[in-house]
């Protein structure tokens, strides 16, 4: 009778079973995220150790760099600026003069300059472009970048702020003083296209958009304004989409979320506000539920109290720096003490933040 011998074919596949776990593990590892570095500029006046505007890393936690504005007495305070080139270059705002500057990062040495007075700056996504508004009744304007040689202008148009569309092929301006938005389009050369006009959720009152931001992603157009006439308290979230401008929801929300642009995810699913009144706190909108809810307290960061009056959110979606005074002064103002907090968007942790010395905050601005 004979024995017939196990079947151990497999044996000779061992080694090759240990190859693939280990390259999925690999593969496993790799995929988590790297950890970047971003630099938030932060400007402010007000102080006596000289004209210098701080850098801080959010990556090491500390501050990295800082930037002669010149004396204390005479500094140049810096209104709003963008970074563009891949953050090799930076075009600014200045109260000297006023002025547009563009300027090598980061030295800051200057590489264009014109004298200009404007009170808010957005640059196109392919950062060849940048857009500016008028004071008073001055229309907006757009400049060529690095050059700031001038592509279109309009002095009959009067709007507060502007953003591209994702595509760069459209300027949408809040019109001003109700009811509209200017859509300028880029063909042969700049030319008004159509007026959009906005209503609110309900459709029954005007609608005045006061602050923009678009979601790049999802081709959506997000407007932050009030219902009604100037003497009216109510306010709105409206998010349109770009192709058709068509109101695709509305939310009401209170008034302290008109303090500053919101700041998209980079995936399009979150929008976040800050809010210095009512309440006091950041807020977070979910594009995908369609619910605005309250993201960041006072007692998240350890704080009895604080006013956030700006935010910016680093281009990965991972982290969110603030600009808040630390106690709560009873009154909304548009600058103050302000102090720099940085939070981890997933945990909600602070992660660093800095003190002011004295000075009287601005704005925040993150460089890729």
């Amino acid at each position: 009778m004979s024995t017939k011998k196990p079947c151990r074919w497999w044996i000779g596949l061992i080694p090759y079973i240990c190859l693939a776990f280990s390259a999925c593990s690999d593969e496993v590892t790799n995929s988590e995220p790297e950890a970047h570095d971003f630099h938030i500029y932060f400007s402010y006046a007000g102080d006596s150790t000289g004209g210098y505007m701080p850098v801080y890393s959010t990556a090491s936690l500390t501050a990295v760099d800082s930037v002669y504005l010149g004396p204390a007495n005479d500094k140049e305070l810096i209104w709003d600026m963008e970074f563009f080139d891949g953050g090799n270059q930076v075009v600014m705002l200045t109260d000297r003069l006023p002025s547009i500057v563009v300027a090598k990062v980061p030295t800051f040495d200057t590489i264009a300059h014109i004298p200009l007075a404007r009170d808010d700056l957005v640059i196109s996504h392919g950062g060849d472009m940048v857009a500016t508004n008028g004071k008073s009744n001055d229309g907006p304007v757009i400049l060529s970048l690095p050059g700031l040689d001038t592509i279109w202008a309009d002095t009959q148009v009067n709007g507060r702020r502007l953003v591209f569309s994702p595509d760069d092929k459209q300027l949408i301006i809040c019109g001003y003083p109700s009811g509209f938005l200017r859509v300028v389009s880029f063909q042969e050369s700049p030319v008004i296209e159509q007026t959009v006009i906005t209503s609110s959720a309900d459709g029954t009152e005007p609608f005045t958009a006061f602050r923009l931001a678009t979601d790049s992603a999802n081709k959506r157009l997000y407007a932050v304004g009030r219902v009604g006439g100037p003497s009216d308290q109510r306010y709105e979230l409206h998010v349109y989409q770009f192709d058709t401008f068509e109101l695709e929801r509305g939310i009401e929300i209170g008034w302290g979320y008109l303090r500053d642009s919101p700041e998209v995810s980079p995936e399009g699913r979150y929008v976040y506000f800050c809010s210095g009144v009512d309440p006091q706190a950041v807020a977070r909108y979910d594009a995908t539920m369609g619910i605005m809810s309250t993201f960041l307290v006072a007692s998240d960061l350890g704080l009895a109290a604080f006013q956030p009056y700006d935010l910016e959110l680093t281009p990965d979606g991972q982290t969110l720096v603030l600009m808040s005074t630390p106690h709560d002064t009873g009154v909304f103002t548009v600058s103050g003490p302000g102090d720099i907090y940085i939070v981890d968007v997933n945990s909600r942790d602070l992660k660093a933040q800095f003190l002011n010395n004295g000075g009287i905050g601005r704005a925040i601005w993150c460089r890729p």
